[in-house]
């Protein structure tokens, strides 16, 4: 009798052991299971989380909508701006007819700023030659119309700018001033300074209260004596003409800050290269007349 207990014991503990043995690995497998699909869930989440986040990325403008000025509108030089009853004739004229908008002279052919701009460079150099006795009265008088202002700035052909600061001018051989052939002096549109500058004057326009700048002359001289200029490995630094025009623009619209709508007549080949290179303010655009405008929002 004892010998069938001993015996009975014996068989049931070897048949414990081998089910027990199996039954840990089982655990195991079922442990190392759930920690899978635990770390799939998580990672799954963080998937889901990360392409959510580059959606938001993707989907998300810098580019504030825009409601588009259809503009027919009429050049004033800054002398007529300025004159009283001249202006006061144009209102009337626009103010009957299907024209909505103007450009005025803040930055003139010669290099002039034609009203009191109170801006460091300009004030450094005496670049103002005042023809608009009172800016802010203009713009009260022309939005009361509503009237869209457009501040004409030009840009690189600068004889004013040259003369005052040399070593921003273009310069041949000799070390004298590039001139083109009509005697004007041009600045170096290379140069960081020059960008500067036409920046500081454009801000000021719009803190005057212009709802938009228009750069002109944004390039470099056309004439065959452009051949006897000689530029700086410097202040090239690699870049093609095209390169030069392209940069400055985007440096003018990261540097705007806002301040009015930019826009900028230019010719095709800057354009073209700005367009290729997908260039963020190269995507809203309009023609006016001859010139590009470009809207920086």
């Amino acid at each position: 009798m004892k010998r069938w207990i001993a015996a009975g014991i014996l068989i049931l503990a070897m048949t414990g052991c081998s089910r027990y043995e199996p039954a840990k690995e089982m655990t195991r497998a079922q442990e190392e299971s759930v920690q899978s699909e635990a770390s799939g869930a998580q990672n799954g989440q963080e998937t889901q989380e990360a392409e959510a986040a580059d959606s938001q990325v993707i989907t998300i403008s810098t580019y504030p909508p825009r409601n588009p000025v259809k503009v027919k509108g009429i050049y004033v030089s800054a002398y007529v701006a300025g004159t009283g009853d001249m202006m006061d004739k144009i209102i009337e004229e626009i103010d009957r007819t299907e024209l909505n908008a103007v450009v005025i002279d803040v930055k003139d052919d010669q290099g002039r700023i034609t009203y009191a701009m109170d801006s460091p460079t300009v004030n450094e150099i005496g670049a103002c030659q005042v023809f608009i006795q009172d800016m802010p009265a203009l713009m009260a008088k022309l939005k009361e119309h509503g009237i869209y202002t457009i501040a004409r700035v030009v840009a690189f052909r600068d004889p004013y700018l040259a003369e005052q600061k040399p070593e921003w001018s273009l310069h041949v051989a000799d070390g004298k001033i590039y001139r083109d052939n009509k005697g004007l002096a041009w600045v170096n549109p290379y140069k960081k300074e020059v960008w500067d500058y036409l920046i500081e004057v454009g801000k000021k326009a719009g803190e005057a209260g212009f709802d938009e700048i228009q750069f002109d002359y944004i390039r470099f001289a056309v004439d065959k004596t452009m051949n006897d200029v000689v530029f700086d490995d410097a202040d090239t630094q690699g870049r093609n003409k095209t390169q030069a025009i392209t940069e400055f623009i985007g440096y003018a619209h990261d540097g705007w800050k806002r301040k009015a709508s930019l826009g900028r007549p230019m010719y095709s080949a800057p354009l073209c290269a700005a367009r290729r290179m997908r260039l963020p303010w190269a995507r809203n655009m309009r023609t006016w007349r001859s010139s590009w405008i470009i809207y920086a929002p």
